[in-house]
Formats: structure tokens, sequence, C-alpha cells
């Protein structure tokens, strides 16, 4: 049991949220936030399963199979989105309701104020939109609350908090009325809760004051017009899709809440890293196909689980070698095709761009795909892997030797064959990267049956430059840093 650890951590929690609360125009939310949390059935939890490093809840999950305090939490506050689903009584289906606008403020205030104690220092302002692009397929969230949120963080990662905080302070309820009285009847018994719970823990008056006082006369000089500015949405930024909600709320489909998580952007990078990334083989499914094998384990990574071998395969651009009357052999680049018969031991593979035409010919509207090649396996742990975003890499298999095997003459324009000559890699190899530490680099390898192979840095470098440096990344769509 830790309680004064735990009292301390949601205390420090509570301090960022009444701040912002303030700069967001709802104080007294902000002083009402998350109170739940001093009462027995989530305090009690939260002391004997206390982490440190993430949410009790979590532990308790993992202890009991369920958090009793993460339910009795989000049925009592109105920021969590979870407490905003019902049954529709037309559909019969439990279904999100969209939630008010102030409770919206709130719910960005306590996700902006939850990174910013997890990361520390470390925080950036795009840290809260970067953790919502990653769950954002998982929520079962009202698409038009999905919508506003997520573009008031990504207004906080374009614009900085200031504009953010003066754009919503101009946001108002269309129902304010009806929200406001519906919850008259327990406000001024909170409060005298509230001011108790200030008084004794020092919770932050002084700086909620404060920050009232500085934020006071850009309030009175704000006039709401009919067209105040709206951030313009970029190609980048995910497009909410209007979906049918599912009818039962799995565990796979619940988020945790907002202090439950850690977004890896770092000034001072980790010496050591590994994404958590499901291993697929492509031992009894295809002979010479692990370009695709890698390609399906990332997909599946981001969701894309009903995305079979044989699609891809039906999705890929796909030839064969031909042989002239003199015996010479001719064909395309496997950068223009898959070369040969993924499923034959005498099939080829392919690079980059086809793999990424490949992904593409899906189109998927959360995807981006990106031919890498030329960065250095350096660059992408520090600019990708760290981010949660495993590349695919072109090396060899084992890591040994490249052998020189077969060699055709490529065929150009109009299919002239030209004087180009091709020589096919023999142990050409796609893997996935997945991690580092000071001496290796972790990989998903689809010739081994381990989850995860450790190679030497510099043969996995040397391997990788031999074969061209050439790389691929498969990744949800945000706007790029």
């Amino acid at each position: 049991m830790h309680p004064i650890k735990h009292f301390i951590t949601i205390t420090k929690h509570r301090h960022k949220v009444i701040a912002h609360c303030v700069k967001a125009g709802i104080p007294l939310q902000g002083l009402l936030h998350d109170l739940s949390k001093f009462s027995p059935t989530e305090f009690i939890p939260g002391a004997k399963y206390y982490q440190g490093s993430r949410s009790p809840n979590e532990a308790e999950r993992e202890a009991r199979g369920y958090s009793e305090a993460w339910m009795h939490h989000k049925g009592r506050n109105r920021h969590h989105f979870e407490y905003w689903t019902d049954y529709n009584p037309e559909t019969k289906q439990l279904e999100a309701v969209e939630m008010p606008i102030k409770y919206v403020k709130e719910m960005f205030c306590d996700r902006v104020a939850a990174s910013k104690t997890y990361n520390g220092e470390n925080y950036k302002d795009s840290d809260p939109y970067n953790y919502f692009l990653k769950g954002k397929n998982r929520r079962k969230i009202h698409p038009a609350t999905s919508e506003l949120l997520e573009k008031l963080l990504y207004m906080l990662k374009t614009e900085g908090e200031e504009k953010t905080f003066e754009y919503i302070r101009s946001l108002k309820d269309s129902n304010k009325k009806e929200i406001e009285t519906g919850g008259s009847k327990q406000n001024l018994f909170t409060l005298m809760i509230v001011m108790i719970i200030v008084l004794s823990s020092g919770i932050g008056v002084c700086s909620a004051a404060n920050s009232i006082k500085n934020h006071a006369k850009n309030d009175e000089e704000y006039v709401e017009t009919a067209d105040t500015p709206d951030i313009e949405r970029t190609p980048d930024v995910p497009v909410v899709i209007e979906t049918v909600d599912e009818p039962v709320v799995t565990k796979e489909m619940l988020e945790p809440e907002t202090p439950d998580y850690v977004i890896h952007e770092y000034k001072k990078l980790p010496e050591k890293y590994e994404i958590k990334v499901k291993h697929i083989t492509q031992q009894d499914k295809l002979l010479t196909g692990c370009e695709l094998i890698s390609a399906k384990t990332v997909l599946e990574y981001w969701g894309k689980k009903d995305i079979s071998l044989d699609k891809m395969i039906s999705h890929i651009d796909q030839s064969k070698i031909y042989v002239s009357s003199d015996g010479e052999w001719y064909g395309l680049s496997p950068s223009q095709a898959f070369i040969g018969d993924p499923y034959r031991l005498d099939g080829f593979g392919c690079y980059p761009p086809v793999i990424k035409n490949m992904v593409n010919d899906f189109k998927f509207k959360d995807i981006v795909v990106e031919d890498t090649s030329t960065m250095t396996l350096q660059e992408l742990c520090d600019e990708y892997v760290v981010q949660d975003i495993p590349p695919l890499i072109w090396a060899t298999e084992c890591m040994i030797d490249p052998i020189d095997g077969d060699r055709w003459k490529l065929i150009g324009e109009r299919g002239v064959i030209t004087n180009e000559t091709f020589v096919w890699p023999l142990n050409e190899h796609c893997l996935v990267l997945v991690g580092y530490d000071k001496k290796n680099y972790y990989l998903c390898d689809p010739l081994d049956y381990r989850e995860v192979v450790k190679y030497d840095r510099e043969l996995v470098e040397k391997r990788y430059n031999q074969l061209g440096q050439m790389s691929l990344i498969i990744r949800l769509k945000r706007n790029a840093n």
C-alpha cells in the first residue's frame, strides 16, 4: 500500500487540470475534477496497486481481471467519453452519445495535464495529439466528440497553448442551460467537499487564482464573432469516419483513463527500446514472400488484421522472368514488381516501392506508406522506432554475406530490353525492425520461430548497407513534424 504516494500523484495531476480549466474558462469544473478518486472505492485500490509509472487501474486489471476503481470513476466523471454511452431505444444497441462541449473542454485539459505529468521536461505540445491518434480506432466515442477533441489537440500541436485556450473559451454549448440545470442540485455539496480537500491538501488555490488573474484581461477583451477562425485541416490529419457502434463494449475497445499513457518523444533518446509486435512466420505460408509477411506483421500491428496473404498477393504487382530464344533471361526490376511466385521456392522477391504500391492499393484512409530508403538504421530508430513505428528493412537471411544469384536483362519502357543487367541477391530478406540496445538490433524475422531475434548492430548495419539501405515505413496517418 502506498497511500501517500498515490495521494501526491493524483493531487499533482489535479493541480495541472485546475490550471488548464482556468485557462479554458471552466474554473469550477477544474475544482470539481476527479474528486471521486478520493472516495474509498477508488482511493484504496489506487493505493494498493500504486505503480508510479502508470495507472494503478492497469495493475488492478491484471490482478483481478477488471478494475472496480475505473468502473466507479468513469460512471461519475462526465469528462470521460466512456460516461457518455447509452442504449439506443431504436437500435437496442449500446452507442456513444455526443458529449456537451463543456465536458469536451475538461477532457482536453485532462489529457494535456496527464501528458505533462508523465512526460515531465520532455513534454511537447504534439504529445496529446500523437497519443490520440494511436488509440483512435479503438475508442467507442461519438464521431462529433472525437472530431472536436482531435481538432483541439491538433490546434495545440500546431498553434500552441495560448491560441488553443483562447479558441476553447469561445466554444459554447447549444444546450448549455439544460446541462447546467441538470447538475445544479449537487454542485453546492460537491463544492463544499472540494474546498475541504483543497484546504487540507494544499492543492494550488493560489496558482489557480493567479491563472484567473492572468487570463481575466484576455477574457474581457475577447469578443465572439460569427466568423470565429477555425483551424484548417491538412490532408494528413485523419478524417473521422462515421461508423456504426458495436453492440457490446469489449475489453479491447475500452481505453484506460487519460493518465495511463506515455508519449515516446524524447530530447535524449533511450539507450534501449523495443516495440511489442506480434510475430508472424512465413513457414508453411509463403516460401519466398518475406516482404509480404513483414508487411502483414506491421499492418496487423496497426489493427489491419482482416487482410489475408491471398488478398495481399492479389493487390501486388507480379512479374515473371522470361527467356529469349538464345537462352538469355530478361524481366522487370524488383523495384517494379514482385518477381516470381511467393508461394514457390523458385520465386524471388521485391523492393520497397512494390510493397508501398500494394499497401496504397488497399486505399486505407488512416494509413501512410513512406519509402525511407537511404536512411541509416540509427536514423530509423531515432525517428520511428522510439515513436512505436516499426520499419521494414531489407538485409539478408541470418545476416550472412549476400550471395550473387540469378541475373537478367532489365526490361525498359515499352517492353524494350535494355543493356542493364540486374543481379538478384540470393539470400535477400525483409525483416521488421522493432528495437535496439547498445549492442543489438531487435528484429521480427519471418524465417525464425522466435518472437524477436537479436543481431549484432554492426553486422545488421553491414548487411543493410550491402543491400542498398532499403527500408519502408507503414504507419498511421498523422501530420509530419
